[in-house]
């Protein structure tokens, strides 16, 4: 039995751990707006906005449920749009000295009284090539 030559095989000299976080860029995803553009809307834009997202969450539901390609980070980007469009909309009922409690009693008859076909833009209906 004759022996074969072996190679040696050397695994490549590890970094310290805080080397080798230095080189990873960060990889942050950015918001749709920045909340800085997002307090220069009035309340009704800021209705718009809220109602627009609202309705982007909708059709990424619906292209997920129909197994389409989409982007799943964007659930989280009109998520985060909502609520710094909800933050903001409490923000100045504080300036202007709002209880909770009369916030929320003010939104739910503003929701009630509400057409939300008036706020939601309609849905593109897809051309049927047949």
């Amino acid at each position: 039995m004759t022996q074969m030559g072996t190679a040696s095989i050397v695994a490549p000299a590890r970094l310290p751990y805080q080397s080798r976080m230095l080189d990873i860029a960060p990889k942050v995803r950015r918001a749709v707006t920045e909340a800085n553009d997002l307090r220069k809307l009035n309340d009704d834009q800021i209705l718009g906005e809220i109602a627009e997202s609202t309705r982007q969450l909708l059709v990424l539901r619906m292209q997920m449920s129909n197994r389409r390609e989409i982007k799943t980070s964007d659930f989280s980007l009109h998520k985060k749009k909502i609520a710094q469009l909800k933050t903001i909309q409490r923000e100045r009922e504080i300036e202007q000295g709002v209880s909770i409690r009369d916030s929320r009693r003010a939104k739910k008859a503003a929701y009630r009284n509400m057409d939300i076909l008036q706020r939601i833009r309609k849905f593109e209906q897809p051309a049927d090539d047949e």
